[in-house]
């Protein structure tokens, strides 16, 4: 009796393993696998959103930013400080703004 189960066991583990080797489907398996690549899909469009919505504000950023600088500039002279901010900060910053929108269009 105990010879049968025993043989009976490693029939069945014999058999596992095999399946496995051979890619034959099993319902938890192909479940898992449906399951990550549903989330892998959800994961990807929202990070694409994410990406669109970062690249819309880019172009307010770095407007703002040049007026900021600008700003800053203007300070420091008054002050007498030595200036920290370059015009040619302020002019790529309003580069870049101008090159995200001259992409949009």
């Amino acid at each position: 009796m105990i010879l049968f189960l025993y043989s009976i066991n490693v029939y069945i583990i014999c058999l596992l393993t095999y399946c496995r080797k051979m890619g034959m489907v099993s319902r938890k398996e192909s479940l898992r696998r449906i399951t990550q690549n549903y989330c892998d899909d959800i994961i990807q469009k929202k990070l694409k959103l994410y990406k669109a919505e970062l690249k819309e504000q880019q172009k307010a950023f770095y407007l703002e930013k040049a007026e900021k600088l600008e700003f800053i500039l203007k300070e420091e002279k008054e002050c007498g400080i030595t200036p920290t901010v370059t015009e040619e900060d302020i002019e790529a910053a309003r580069k870049k703004a101008q090159e995200l929108i001259e992409q949009e269009m």
